[in-house]
């Protein structure tokens, strides 16, 4: 990989998500609990801005209520990860 194609890639990685991009892809409920389960795996949730990128993500997939409470930092995993939001 050269140069050029290295930075693409980085600048792609650091680039923020946008989590109605994420959700647009989505298209059952099981999946949407799929994405944020494999999200929430993913973060460490030890800072604000990946505690909302969580809700955020919860909402735009349109979770069940309860799946979009965090879990404490000791990495417990939050209830409700069924994804039956009616979709």
């Amino acid at each position: 990989m050269g140069e050029s194609e290295r930075r693409l890639v980085l600048d792609e990685i650091r680039k923020p998500l946008d989590v109605s991009d994420i959700a647009r892809e989505v298209e059952t409920p099981a999946r949407a609990a799929e994405v944020y389960a494999a999200s929430l795996l993913a973060t460490d949730i030890d800072i604000d801005r990946e505690r909302e990128y969580l809700r955020s993500l919860a909402t735009a997939l349109r979770l069940v209520p309860g799946c979009g409470r965090l879990p404490a930092p000791d990495h417990g995993r939050p209830e409700g990860l069924t994804g039956d939001a009616g979709m």
